[in-house]
C-alpha cells in the first residue's frame, strides 16, 4: 500500500494487527467495527471480509479494497494508538504547598515530610502573586504602588508607540508627545485598560 497517502492519525494496514483485534478506519475516516480474515481462502483476490456501519465489504492482504493499485477511500488503515506526547508547561514556581496561607513566604528554607520552616522576611504568597499577576492588591501599599507606576510606565510607553506610528515620516513635537503617553498611560490605569 502506498505510505505517501496514509491518513493522518494512522498506520499503515497490518494484517497480523487486524486479525488480533486493533482499531482500524478506511481512508475516508470511517470506523471499521469487524474484522474476519479467511485463511482457508488461499489464492483468493479478496480474503478479508470487513462491516463498516451496515456495509461488508472484501479486501485484500494488503488492506486494499481494489487489487489494482489505485488508492480508494474504502482502503484500511490501523488507527495510530500509540500515546501521544504532551507538552508540559515549565514553570519556575513550586507547586503549591496543602494548607499555605497568603501570608506564608513565597520560597520557604525547609519542607520535609510535610513541615514547613520559614525564613523571615522576604515576599510573601500574596505579594508574589500581585507582582506576577501586575495587580496592586499586594495588601502593602508600597509594592502596590510601585506595581501602579509600572503599569503606568508599560501603558504610556504603548500609547506612545502607536501615536508616534499614525505619524509616518513627519516629526511630532518631543513635549507634546511627552505629555500625551502620560495621560493616556494614566487614563489606561485608571480604567484598568493597561496589561
Amino acid at each position: 500500500m502506498d505510505n505517501q497517502n496514509i491518513p493522518k492519525g494512522c498506520l499503515p494496514f497490518d494484517l497480523e494487527r487486524a486479525c488480533a483485534g486493533d482499531p482500524m478506519v478506511t481512508r475516508d475516516g470511517r470506523t471499521v467495527d469487524g474484522f474476519l480474515f479467511n485463511a482457508r481462502a488461499e489464492g483468493s483476490t479478496y480474503p478479508c471480509v470487513v462491516t463498516v456501519g451496515d456495509l461488508f465489504r472484501t479486501y485484500t492482504t494488503k488492506g486494499k479494497w481494489s487489487h489494482d493499485s489505485a488508492s480508494s477511500e474504502h482502503d484500511l488503515f490501523m488507527v495510530d494508538t500509540r500515546p501521544v506526547p504532551v507538552a508540559r508547561e515549565v514553570t519556575s514556581e513550586p507547586p503549591p504547598i496543602p494548607g499555605a496561607k497568603d501570608s506564608d513566604p513565597v520560597f520557604p528554607r525547609n519542607l520535609t515530610a510535610g513541615h514547613l520552616s520559614v525564613s523571615e522576611g522576604g515576599l510573601n504568597i500574596r505579594q508574589h502573586a500581585a507582582i506576577a499577576l501586575r495587580v496592586p492588591t499586594s495588601g502593602t501599599p508600597w509594592l502596590d504602588d510601585m506595581i501602579r507606576e509600572a503599569r503606568r510606565l508599560d501603558a504610556s510607553e504603548a500609547a506612545l508607540q502607536g501615536w508616534l506610528a499614525t505619524f509616518g515620516e513627519a516629526t511630532p513635537n518631543p513635549e507634546r508627545c511627552a505629555r500625551f503617553a502620560r495621560e493616556l498611560g494614566e487614563a489606561l490605569v485608571a480604567t484598568g485598560g493597561a496589561a
